[in-house]
């Protein structure tokens, strides 16, 4: 695992960590792990997983916290698959480097009147579970094509925005269980323009 601690971050909700992310990220092994503190950044981390290969981000079972003083979202995380979820349409590149990116046990908050958590475009199988994610303008905000999108277990609380928001996207499946999504001031799960086949 990649310790962003080994990179530089310092965690103490002080420091600008953002530089540090993004070094654990370009040399590390693709699994973000951030031990418990409170982790202040400025911009966005963006995550090309064509180029970064498979991704986790990991929060020390619930006790690191990010907290985003910029506009924008904290992670966006682009994929390239741009077909259906029919099996035979998958670029082999996308199952050695793209396939679930996964989210577990970490607290994002806003600092910012436009801070976002996630921006996910072209992914396959992106995959959140006990994530926090408050205080936000848009907790997870889904664009152009997705696909087997699972949220599970996660609260989504208290955002300006929307907590899901499906936007203008094309998605095969979604599934969102066992969540608690409340207080997003425009709606829990907001769907725009958007082709869906499957809402569970």
């Amino acid at each position: 695992m990649s310790n962003v601690r080994d990179f530089g971050a310092k965690g103490d909700g002080i420091c600008d960590d953002t530089e540090a992310i993004q070094e654990t990220l370009a040399k590390g092994d693709g699994t973000l792990q951030f031990p418990k503190g409170d982790y202040l950044i400025t911009h966005t981390i963006q995550v090309e997983l064509s180029d970064s290969g498979r991704l986790s981000i990991e929060g020390a079972g619930g006790t690191a916290k990010i907290r985003m003083d910029g506009a924008g979202p904290v992670f966006h995380i682009i994929g390239t698959h741009a077909r259906s979820a029919d099996p035979k349409s998958f670029e082999p590149s996308v199952w050695t480097h793209e396939r679930m990116p996964t989210v577990l046990n970490l607290e994002i908050e806003g600092q910012h009147p436009k801070a976002d958590g996630f921006l996910l475009e072209g992914t396959m199988q992106a995959t959140f579970e006990g994530v926090l994610l408050r205080k936000l303008n848009d907790a997870i905000r889904i664009h152009n094509r997705a696909r087997n999108v699972l949220i599970s277990h996660c609260h989504i609380h208290d955002n300006l925005g929307a907590g899901i928001f499906l936007d203008h996207v094309d998605l095969h499946q979604i599934i969102v269980t066992g969540s608690h999504i409340s207080y997003c001031k425009r709606g829990g799960i907001k769907i725009i323009g958007s082709q869906i086949r499957n809402l569970q």
